[in-house]
């Protein structure tokens, strides 16, 4: 038994899309006012550094926005 599952770099919310929401999570995770488990945390590490930051938030915004793409 197999199973297939498709997790986008970013979707902190795990809605299977990269949105402002997503955004607003990270933020809030970068500033301190809600904390993401260590998977949403690792999903929202998006540029792979090891942390969670205000960086990320704006390229995840940027990528919901369309404003740049992602692989």
């Amino acid at each position: 038994r197999t199973s297939s599952c498709v997790v986008n770099l970013g979707d902190v919310d795990g809605n299977k899309a990269v949105n402002s929401a997503d955004a607003l999570d990270i933020l809030k995770h970068a500033t301190g006012s809600k904390k993401l488990d260590a998977k949403k945390e690792e999903l929202g590490d998006y540029n792979g550094d090891g942390k969670v930051n205000s960086f990320d938030a704006l390229t995840v915004l940027q990528v919901a926005t369309g404003s740049l793409k992602y692989d």
